[in-house]
């Protein structure tokens, strides 16, 4: 018996529910319910060409690093802290979902994480 999966529904758009000097907190649906074998935020800085990848979720590895992190709501919609990010830098960022062989991919949006901030006599932000 030959099965032909396909293509995965595309992810919303993601939102940002939360910026700081070296993260981000984003949040956007999967899509409908079906088989997802991976998704992962893409993310590149503004100014350059290559994206980098981020593993949320895999049907053959469980493992994250320690600047990001993933939880499911009831509600279906998936939460993912991308870390590691550099101060006051702009990133454009995707999400892409993997169901057997085929992918999809949702809208890009664009932030600038915050800049960091010192406090002397005055507040001084580099």
């Amino acid at each position: 018996m030959f099965v032909c999966a396909a293509d995965p529904d595309t992810p919303t758009k993601p939102t940002i529910t939360d910026i700081e000097q070296n993260s981000v907190t984003l949040s956007w649906q999967p899509g409908a319910s079906q088989v997802i074998n991976r998704t992962s935020v893409l993310y590149k800085k503004g100014s350059e060409e290559d994206w980098q990848s981020q593993l949320v979720t895999s049907t053959s590895s469980a493992s994250s690093d320690d600047n990001s992190r993933s939880r499911r709501n009831a509600d279906e919609f998936e939460d993912f802290v991308l870390g590691g990010l550099e101060s006051g830098t702009s990133y454009i960022i995707s999400i892409e979902v993997q169901s057997f062989d085929k992918v999809s991919r949702s809208l890009d949006i664009t932030f600038e994480t915050r800049k960091s901030c010192y406090i002397y006599a005055e507040r001084y932000c580099i």
